[in-house]
């Protein structure tokens, strides 16, 4: 199976957010904790999840909260990230 873009991607996430298609959007970062996986909706961050929890646990986790309509967004969650990266490295 052949992976798509990721700019592609990306710009299928901004649409979804931008119609109000999503529940939530995920990212990824490295921080000196490991690595997380930040889950934020229209209302903010709703679940940071580590490294030792699997993805699936904690997108599940979200669509039980929130609904199942969570995209991969490395653009719509970047200022979320960058606050969280601050603080962790003080």
């Amino acid at each position: 199976m052949t992976s798509l873009p990721a700019a592609l991607l990306e710009r299928l996430a901004a649409s979804a957010v931008a119609s109000g298609e999503v529940d939530a959007v995920f990212g990824r970062l490295d921080s000196p904790i490991g690595s997380l996986v930040l889950v934020q909706s229209a209302a903010g961050v709703v679940r940071i999840g580590f490294e030792e929890e699997p993805l699936e646990h904690v997108l599940g986790s979200v669509a039980e909260a929130l609904g199942p309509r969570i995209v991969e967004s490395p653009v719509e969650t970047a200022a979320a990230r960058e606050v969280l990266q601050a603080a962790l490295e003080g």
